[in-house]
């Protein structure tokens, strides 16, 4: 860490055009308002964004560079180039003035004053070092779209023949996690007041229309479809939220999203609840009752009838030699144990002796060559779907 400082100091004193200067923390210190510390933090954080902004960015006009910083600071937006995002952040800032309290602490000429609100600040500082690291996670998350995925392809796996606007479910799902992501962001930047920013950051926002989607008309008449129309969105909504959880690895569901999972467990009627498995898990699909087949599937093939289940259902939509050699690569030698106990050659062999609508005439594709997130995503759910059946 005093590397790091050192070299960044070095860096600051270079020839770009723009001046900015940290007060030493001994006179941060020694006029430390302890009833407001996280202000003394956030002002302090304000120049030194612009400091290790300036000769990145190479801002004309020294207005423009700060607000780079007050957005990032106040609203957790992000108006400056994704790479420079390492650079700067919360969590960053907090290291830095921890490790220069914990200097100053060494020095034996401090009074018991200074030494105290020394010591303040730095539990301040441990205190909201998962809160920073969080921040800066979700200010780049959504900052680079890396948290809503598209459902399309999921929907093509699940429901075949869906009998409402896919697309603009799609559109409102995205809109809603957004949403709820931004104000994630509010609770970590004014964990005391958060509601406000929210409101007024969103007044216009569209809503989503959680009554027509849990209960759309047109499938009054079709009991069995909607049921499967349900089972997808519930999967897709959980696996959103629960992919959030575990990225920021929080042992619980973050408050902005509580309202949602909610919503997307009491998804299926109350009856079919009742059926499903009770787990401790809040965020598990529960099965829904598997109709009865034999279980008659290539042994030779697949390691159990549930991985030849998965594999069908992709090969349902599934037309390209890029996603059937995503499946097949993730199946072999992605899963531990494997899900496909044969290796590429064996594997085409019997491929091309059945009766889908391709024939794989070369190796299959790499898996670093064919995956991508929404097959990534799709694969993740419709396994937790059929796996998750007694």
């Amino acid at each position: 860490m005093a590397a790091m400082l050192k070299k960044q100091l070095l860096f600051f004193k270079s020839k770009y055009a723009h001046e900015f200067e940290l007060t030493p923390i001994m006179e941060v210190i020694a006029n430390l308002d302890e009833n407001n510390i996280e202000n003394r933090f956030k002002d302090d954080m304000h120049t030194w964004m612009c400091m290790v902004l300036d000769p990145y960015i190479n801002a004309t006009f020294l207005d423009l560079l700060k607000e780079y910083a007050t957005n990032y600071i106040t609203m957790g937006l992000i108006f400056f180039k994704n790479q420079y995002m390492t650079e700067v952040g919360f969590f960053v800032y907090q290291q830095i003035v921890l490790r220069e309290i914990e200097l100053l602490s060494q020095k034996e000429a401090l009074n018991d004053e200074l030494l105290t609100k020394a010591k303040k600040y730095k539990v301040y500082l441990i205190k909201n070092e998962k809160r920073f690291s969080d921040l800066d996670e979700m200010i780049r998350m959504v900052s680079v779209n890396k948290g809503n995925k598209s459902l399309l392809e999921l929907a093509q796996l699940i429901v075949k023949k869906p009998f409402i606007d896919m697309q603009l479910l799609d559109e409102a799902q995205s809109d809603l996690f957004y949403y709820l992501d931004r104000s994630h962001i509010y609770e970590l930047l004014y964990p005391n007041d958060y509601a406000n920013y929210i409101e007024n950051d969103f007044e216009n926002q569209t809503p989503f229309n959680f009554d027509y989607y849990k209960n759309p008309p047109i499938y009054a008449a079709y009991p069995k479809e909607k049921k499967t129309y349900l089972k997808f969105l519930k999967s897709w909504l959980l696996d959103s939220i629960e992919s959030r959880r575990a990225f920021l690895g929080c042992e619980t569901v973050p408050n902005a999203y509580q309202n949602l999972l909610t919503y997307a467990n009491n998804l299926l009627p109350a009856e079919e609840s009742a059926k499903q498995e009770v787990s401790n898990n809040p965020l598990q699909i529960a099965p829904a009752p598997e109709s009865i087949e034999a279980q008659v599937y290539p042994v030779h093939i697949f390691k159990t009838f549930k991985a030849y289940r998965l594999f069908q259902t992709f090969m349902e939509v599934y037309k390209t030699p890029a996603q059937i050699g995503f499946i097949y690569r993730t199946m072999a030698e992605k899963e531990n144990p494997p899900y496909i106990l044969v290796k590429d050659t064996v594997f085409r062999n019997w491929f091309n002796g059945e009766h889908y609508p391709i024939k794989l005439h070369g190796h299959t594709n790499t898996y670093i060559n064919a995956k991508n997130q929404d097959r990534i995503d799709a694969y993740k759910i419709v396994k937790r779907l059929i796996f998750s059946h007694s």
